[in-house]
């Protein structure tokens, strides 16, 4: 359970990237960029038709499917239509799983199987028949490029070994095709991603080997992506003159067919490696310059990677990670920038989000945020929280999360200075009470600075915490596991009830045991909670 809520933000972005390259029928290149141009523009009108469909109208889609189970056209808008449903619904996800098993079974070669729609996860799906029903397919028609590719890009999410198989046939069936390449580069590179990621460097040495070959293979005005993961990689193996190579040559591909991507990826890379040698100013500006290209070239959220930013708040250039971040939430909503603004804003560390491209550490971040949220907390003086106590006081306490800054400020006193003064521990107890009930989503309350912890059952916080976890849709695991961390040693079953629902998940799943006993680990040892 622990895993698939880490890996669950990054499906969506492999989805939209990398699966874009993985997903793919391996044709020539020269066929590769039109062809998939077009497919994807009758995918997005298609997806937008699909969406508009009445409840009478997907009514009937639904027995259509139901008569003829062969009628790809139904099936691909039925799949299309659940494709966000089937996670909230036990019946659609039975029916979607059976239908996905038929295609499998019936259509192996068929299109429809290569689109994200038709995803099975380890964690949320029964996968044996997949597997199965793949493996004979694949002992049928050992050389079928069509179903090589379709099982490779199938598999990608439930079997990496029956994936890597089907992509290394394909290389071997057709040599100087670099889509084989590229999607074994994707594959390996995806890997590192896991628990499982012990041999993190070996994954990335497989990558950047596959990478280079289909770098070799491909014409120069189709090494876009190419040219974004070569520097990526050599970046994290730590081959630096390699990485300012890919940099430079991504900076000139994308000024001259003007690529947005491009120039963004590159302009990120080259302040990165400007950092590495000392040279602050210099990555600032990249930095700047980044965040205006993904606002002029309306690049999608999805590209948008805080690695730059992330490093050079360590650098203490917190004014400039603000005017990057003030530049892109003009742009986008959708990109947690405001989130990330609050928490400059009130001295403390942003939880950023999307940071996996260049191999930044979780545990680097997040000491580094609680590092930065207990500076402030000696930092202040009596006179200045005695401000910040009255600007609170003033507050109407719906309106609590709109005072971030002050809260945290309060918090991290609260908690450093607790031993200090005796009215300070009781303060700080009707401030987390406040925040439990009209702040449940405060990121901090998922650290231990904010637990309440006196060896005495609270009954207060008890029944706050029940109150927040009725409120709460399985599978918000923003606020829910708050709870259970906040209300942990206090009422354990009630915790176990919260983390339940987060994971939409029973007693008796194989996983709930490992979950279980990670939170424990955490809450006995004070460690946050990662919820990525």
């Amino acid at each position: 359970m622990e895993f698939k809520r880490k890996i669950n933000r990054l499906v969506y972005i492999l989805i939209l990237v990398t699966v874009s390259l993985v997903g793919i029928q391996c044709t020539s290149v020269k066929e590769q960029k039109p062809e998939t141009t077009v497919e994807f523009k009758k995918f997005r009108k298609l997806f937008k038709s699909v969406q508009k469909l009445t409840p009478q109208e997907a009514l009937e889609l639904d027995k259509l499917v139901d008569k003829e189970p062969d009628n790809l056209d139904a099936v691909t808008k039925w799949l299309i239509y659940n494709s966000s449903k089937w996670f909230k619904d036990a019946k659609i996800k039975k029916k979607r799983e059976k239908i996905i098993f038929h295609l499998i079974e019936k259509h192996p070669e068929n299109k429809i199987l290569s689109y994200h729609y038709t995803n099975l996860y380890k964690y949320t799906n029964d996968i044996t028949p997949a597997k199965k029903l793949w493996e004979a397919q694949l002992k049928k028609h050992p050389e079928n490029l069509k179903i090589l590719s379709n099982a490779a890009r199938h598999s990608l999410f439930y079997d990496k070994e029956l994936c890597e198989k089907c992509l290394k046939k394909g290389q071997e069936l057709e040599p100087d095709n670099p889509g084989w390449s590229v999607r074994l580069g994707n594959l390996y590179r995806y890997s590192s991603y896991t628990p499982k990621s012990k041999e993190k460097n070996k994954c990335y040495l497989k990558s950047y080997a596959e990478f280079k070959r289909a770098y070799k293979q491909t014409a120069v005005d189709k090494r876009s992506s190419i040219l974004a993961n070569l520097g990526q990689i050599a970046y994290i193996l730590g081959k630096y003159k390699e990485a300012q190579k890919y940099a430079e040559e991504m900076l000139a591909y994308g000024e001259k067919y003007s690529k947005g991507a491009c120039l963004y990826n590159a302009d990120t890379l080259l302040g990165l490696l400007a950092l590495k040698d000392g040279k602050t100013e210099e990555a600032c500006k990249y930095l700047i310059k980044s965040g205006e290209i993904i606002v002029s070239k309306k690049l999608p959220d999805f590209y948008i990677d805080m690695s730059l930013a992330c490093m050079l708040n360590f650098k203490k250039q917190d004014k400039c990670v603000l005017k990057y971040l003030e530049t892109i939430a003009k742009y986008s909503s959708k990109n947690n920038c405001k989130a990330y603004i609050k928490d400059l804003k009130a001295g403390v560390m942003p939880e950023y989000r999307r940071i996996y491209n260049y191999g930044l550490s979780m545990n680097k971040i997040y000491t580094a945020r609680r590092k930065k949220f207990l500076s402030i907390g000696k930092t202040l003086s009596a006179e200045q929280v005695a401000v910040l106590e009255k600007e609170l006081a003033k507050l109407p306490v719906k309106a609590t999360p709109n005072a971030y800054g002050t809260v945290t400020k309060l918090v991290a006193y609260y908690y450093v200075n607790k031993g200090k003064d005796k009215s300070i521990p009781e303060k700080r107890r009707q401030l987390i009470y406040r925040l439990v009930e009209y702040f449940p989503r405060y990121s901090l309350l998922a650290y231990p600075e904010t637990w309440l912890r006196s060896g005495k059952k609270d009954d207060k916080l008890i029944a706050l915490c029940k109150a927040s976890i009725k409120k709460f849709k399985a599978g918000d695991a923003c606020p829910l596991h708050k709870a259970a961390y906040q209300v942990a040693t206090h009422d354990n079953k009630l915790a176990e009830e919260a983390l339940m629902k987060s994971y939409k998940t029973k007693p008796a799943d194989s996983e709930w045991k490992k979950a279980l006993a990670k939170f424990y680990s955490r809450v006995n040892s004070n460690k946050p909670y990662m919820l990525y």
